[in-house]
Parts: structure tokens; C-alpha cells; sequence
């Protein structure tokens, strides 16, 4: 499954994945099944014999009338929205227990899709993600069991602007002249990202209950529900501790976070690699203290993990964020 946990980008290399640990092959059976059986129930298996067409398919559906056909999608088609219906139910089973892709509503996909925007996916790969489950909204409904995932759908494709252009290596080249060009809540949240590690959904919104003030210390809460203590630097903690006495809570809107990050990006001569390429940042910087510190390459990685909150043996997603950082 951990093919499954990673979209190939404009370049032919695997940069982002869905952060989750490998699936069981029972569980990568059970998901296999459901998607197959799917298929084939409303008959819309692609084409599967070799010197069969795509278009002959297309034609014979006209003369049965029914031009419109899901069938009329390639192999290789079904099997790009095969892999994106599996990341989706694989990441429903690991953050919610949920086995039925029945079960996955639209609340759920509009989480999904701030999800992958989390995990760094481009714009192509998030399409993708789309267009996948575009798809299987439609095969389910043929089923008779309409998902009603287009409410859904709808939100996340405006997070496509979200997300990088292409896929490559993520970390800024220098991540303070980005901050140094951010003003007020902005500023705070880059800072977040980049000396915590922090998500961005995490770094735009600290529940006043979350944090502490006289520790300087937060709790975010944004993964499978899973805890990330986070302790910024103490000018950081202060000017978020101020903020929070006086509103309650620190809060900056993801989409105006982004579009000031994007223009302090520009401003400083850098290209574009989301918030997300902050998180890759922290994560080198992370493994130099640690190397600094004594400790084994290993040792960082888990280290490093737990500060990004990977928290279930995900160290091959945490190498990805290190950008070639070779081993010691």
C-alpha cells in the first residue's frame, strides 16, 4: 500500500505521500476487493484485453445507448483513479476506523482534501486525487448509494491553489528572509512551521485552551488524533501568548496565510513551495541539531518524526522531507 501512499509528479519522482504508515495485507486486500467489486457490479471495468480500444468501447456504448458510459475511461485511467480511491480509503480506515467507502462522507472528503494540501501534494497530484474520487462518486451512485460527495468536492478544489506547481525538492533556500518579509499573524504563523514543524492548519489556529503561557507551550491535535506538543522560541511563545489573552485564540485564515507567504516568497527571489516546504525546513534543520547532539542517523529520524507528527514508525515518510540529506 505504500505505493498507494504517494502520487508521481510532473518531474518522475515520488516527492509527496500521504504520511501513513503501510497497510496491513489483509487490510490492502479488503480495500483491493471493495474498489474491484465496485467495478465490476456496475459494470464499469475499463478496458482489459490487449488490442481492445478504448474508443471501440466508446462506440459500442453509443449503440447500446449509453454514450456516457464510466467504461469508457483507458486501463491505465482506471488504474491512476484505482490508486486514488485506495489513498482515500486507506487514509479514511487509519484517521477514522472506517472500512466502507459507504461510510466516507462529505465531511470527510473536504478533510481529505486539506489533507493532501498538508502533506505537500502539487497541483497535478491533488488533481488527481480529484479526479479520482469525481469518479467513484459516480461508480457508487451506480451502485445505488449515492456518497453525496460533491459538496465536498467542490470545497477542496479550490485548495488547488494551495498547493506547488510541480513536484521537486521542498525546503525554502533561505526560510528567515521569508519571515523577515511577513507582517503580524503571518509572520507568527511561518515562525510555527518552521522553527515547530508544524502543519499548516496547526500553525493557523491555537485554541486558547491549547496553549499554555507560562510554559510557552501548545498541543495541536491536527493528526488521526494524535497529539503534537510544540515549544517555540520564547519571543515567539510571548507575542502568541499576548495574542491569545487578548482574542482567545490565535487564528489566521489559511488562504490569506498563503497568499502573504506567497508574496514574501516572491519578494525575497525564492520559488514557491507551498507552506509545506516550511515543514521540510524544520525537518533538516532538526537533523543537523540532532546529528550535532551525538546522535545516530536513526535516532534523528524518530526525532525528527515526532517533531513533524509522524508518530507510527514513518521514518521513510520522514526522509522524504530531508531533501537529500545524506545519512551518517
Amino acid at each position: 500500500m505504500e505505493k498507494e501512499n504517494e502520487r508521481q509528479g510532473s518531474s518522475g519522482e515520488n516527492r509527496a505521500s500521504l504520511e501513513l504508515p503501510a497497510l496491513s495485507k489483509t487490510q490492502e486486500a479488503r480495500i483491493n476487493t471493495i474498489i474491484e467489486r465496485m467495478l465490476k457490479a456496475t459494470g464499469q471495468k475499463a478496458c482489459q484485453h490487449h488490442g481492445q480500444s478504448k474508443h471501440e468501447t466508446k462506440a459500442e456504448n453509443r449503440k447500446a445507448g449509453n454514450p456516457y458510459a464510466l467504461s469508457n475511461v483507458s486501463e491505465g485511467t482506471e488504474d491512476a483513479y484505482k490508486s486514488g480511491m485506495k489513498g482515500l480509503m486507506s487514509w479514511a480506515y487509519q484517521s477514522y476506523g472506517i472500512k466502507d467507502p459507504f461510510q466516507i462522507t462529505t465531511a470527510h472528503i473536504k478533510e481529505f482534501g486539506m489533507h493532501l494540501v498538508n502533506c505537500g501534494f502539487s497541483q497535478n497530484g491533488f488533481s488527481g486525487y480529484c479526479k479520482a474520487i469525481s469518479y467513484y462518486s459516480k461508480v457508487m451512485t451506480k451502485y445505488d448509494h449515492d456518497p453525496k460527495w460533491q459538496e465536498g468536492l467542490k470545497e477542496i478544489r479550490n485548495y488547488k491553489s494551495l498547493c506547488i506547481d510541480k513536484e521537486h525538492a521542498r525546503a525554502y533556500s533561505n526560510p528567515n528572509a521569508i519571515i523577515g518579509a511577513l507582517e503580524s499573524k503571518a509572520k507568527i504563523a511561518a515562525e510555527l512551521q518552521y522553527k515547530c514543524g508544524l502543519r499548516i492548519s496547526d500553525a493557523c489556529f491555537i485554541k486558547g485552551a491549547a496553549w499554555d503561557p507560562i510554559k510557552g507551550e501548545g498541543v495541536a491535535n491536527s493528526k488521526n488524533g494524535q497529539e503534537i506538543r510544540f515549544r517555540p522560541p520564547s519571543d515567539l511563545a510571548n507575542r502568541i501568548s499576548a495574542i491569545i489573552k487578548e482574542e482567545g485564540q490565535f487564528a489566521i485564515h489559511l488562504r490569506v496565510y498563503n497568499d502573504e507567504l506567497k508574496t514574501a516568497v516572491t519578494q525575497t527571489g525564492q520559488v514557491w513551495q507551498s507552506s509545506h516546504g516550511l515543514r521540510h525546513n524544520a525537518a533538516i534543520d532538526c537533523m543537523l541539531q540532532c546529528k550535532a547532539r551525538g546522535m545516530t542517523y536513526q535516532q534523528a529520524l524518530r526525532a525528527t518524526g515526532e517533531m513533524l507528527g509522524h508518530h507510527r514508525s514513518c521514518e521513510d515518510v520522514t526522509k522524504t522531507y530531508t531533501d537529500g540529506l545524506a545519512s551518517w
